[in-house]
């Protein structure tokens, strides 16, 4: 049987600042993103399935990313975790949707942690292909299965 690809495109804004960078990209600065997820699998075979003659639904495949990446990093700030910044004034939170991540948020970085978010729960019938994110219209990073197979 011949594995085919299904990829489904997104956009998210999102901020972030870049720890210990010399230049532009060390202050809080905003991207409007353009995400594209691949996944590969098999045609659903089984008459009696929802996704019967589909690897996987698109409506699915979009909800999954909508909510386990689009809900939380869409209008959000990424930041390096550092001890020396504060999210709390008079302990109220200073940004409801400002992360501090355990990475350099680089767009290589954060398309590696999308690829694990990703992993954990696509449907086992079907694998990540690959993930692509343009920072900006000319600037993209790709994470593909193919760059990551253990030989």
């Amino acid at each position: 049987m011949s594995k085919l690809r299904i990829t489904k495109e997104f956009r998210l804004e999102m901020a972030h600042a870049l720890w210990n960078y010399k230049g532009k990209c060390e202050s809080i600065h905003g991207h409007s993103y353009k995400l594209q997820v691949t996944v590969i699998g098999n045609v659903d075979l089984d008459s009696r399935s929802d996704e019967y003659g589909m690897v996987i639904d698109f409506k699915n495949l979009e909800k999954l990313i909508d909510e386990h990446i689009l809900k939380k990093f869409d209008h959000s700030l990424l930041l390096y975790n550092d001890e020396k910044i504060t999210t709390n004034i008079n302990n109220k939170p200073l940004f409801e949707r400002c992360y501090f991540v355990d990475f350099q948020p680089t767009c290589e970085n954060i398309v590696l942690h999308f690829v694990n978010i990703l992993k954990k729960v696509l449907p086992e019938k079907v694998a990540l292909y690959s993930v692509k994110l343009w920072e900006t219209e000319t600037s993209m990073v790709e994470w593909n299965i193919e760059n990551n197979m253990l030989i």
